[in-house]
């Protein structure tokens, strides 16, 4: 499952993967022609601070531009289950905007 929101020429796209025996959940940041014409080139990756490989961080996205909420569920065993939010701020320009 993954999560996508897009404003204008800059779209968050949720997504989970595996590599080296490691899984997480990350949301990349893309923006139009990042990269050359046409292309949805990355310009940022999210992750959340703390989280476990559990959490299903990026399935639920959404921002204006310059605020951005990304969804997470913990699933810590039934009947225990927990969710949060995180915020993400547009700080300025440079490698890595989003704070």
């Amino acid at each position: 499952m993954l999560g996508v929101a897009l404003h204008g020429d800059e779209m968050l796209l949720g997504w989970s993967y595996s590599l080296a025996g490691q899984t997480g959940w990350l949301v990349r940041v893309r923006e139009r022609d990042a990269g050359g014409p046409g292309n949805w080139g990355v310009t940022q990756t999210l992750t959340p601070m703390g989280a476990s490989s559990f959490t299903l961080f990026g399935n639920d996205i959404d921002f204006d531009g310059a605020r951005a909420l990304v969804g997470a569920k913990h699933d810590m065993g039934w009947p225990s289950r927990g969710g949060a939010v995180y915020v993400f701020d547009r700080s300025g320009s440079g490698p890595t905007p989003w704070q």
